[in-house]
């Protein structure tokens, strides 16, 4: 039988009741961090530009933001993959009852840095690769007038990158979830248990996502600070659902 949403936000309330001061710090934290790193990103990307502009022209200056976005999307991808596992790893330690610390976040730095460091390269790079069509065919309608193509191309191209990334990011959601409960396992062997996981329950993976769009209305009409509460409510939610899933595959016992 499958756990109502209910039932899993239940668990996930449960398990922040009274540990919210931690779940907050983490929130912060990471939030700050991804400001200033993508302040310092833009701030490298405009003097790449400026400075490719003067020498080259405006080709050199396409070149220039082409490159400083595929640089800046690695960036990002490798600091959230990094720390990520660690950060998933401090809310299944809430869900199962566990001493949870703010700490938690350098848990796959300090014991897995190197496998983490390689898949969060792999994904940003990936990332880098599917973005450069999009700025490289926009800055030349913009260089040369004619959008006729490059408007066409990118209709065309982000219906089927968004068409993708819904399936893939339902088909795979689990992939740094079970990393981060199971470390030993292989990049390949957590997208293979993902995706079984997942077979009849990317359904209840999207629906349970947008149940929280309320909350998230809410949240942004606070000015964000919302997101302070909202932010752990979720992640907890989601690694409830992940270990429901692995309880019901007759894995593990979680729940009495």
């Amino acid at each position: 039988m499958k756990t109502s949403r209910k039932t899993l936000k239940y668990r996930a309330r449960k398990a922040l009741l009274g540990r919210y001061p931690a779940a907050v710090g983490m929130v912060l934290i990471i939030g700050i961090a991804s400001v200033l790193l993508a302040v310092l990103a833009e701030i490298t990307m405009m003097i790449s530009v400026i400075a490719a502009q003067g020498a080259m022209g405006t080709k050199g200056l396409i070149a220039a933001a082409a490159v400083s976005l595929f640089f800046g999307i690695l960036l990002l991808a490798m600091f959230y993959g990094t720390l990520l596992p660690g950060i998933i790893r401090f809310y299944l330690n809430l869900c199962l009852g566990r001493k949870a610390g703010v700490l938690d976040m350098l848990w796959g730095i300090q014991y897995y840095g190197g496998k983490f460091f390689g898949i969060s390269l792999i994904i940003g790079l990936a990332l880098g690769v599917l973005a450069l069509p999009v700025f490289v065919l926009s800055g030349a309608g913009a260089v040369t007038g004619q959008w006729e193509f490059p408007a066409a191309f990118l209709l065309l191209y982000g219906i089927f990158l968004e068409a993708a990334g819904i399936y893939v990011s339902l088909t795979y959601s689990l992939f740094y979830l079970i990393l981060a409960d199971e470390p030993e396992k292989t990049l390949t062997q957590a997208l293979r248990e993902s995706r079984q996981l997942m077979k009849g329950n990317r359904g209840r993976l999207f629906m349970l996502s947008l149940s929280f769009l309320g909350w998230i209305a809410i949240a942004w009409i606070t000015m964000g600070l919302g997101f302070l509460w909202l932010i752990p409510y979720m992640s907890c939610t989601y690694c409830c659902f992940y270990l429901d899933l692995k309880e019901n595959a007759g894995s593990r016992k979680y729940w009495a």
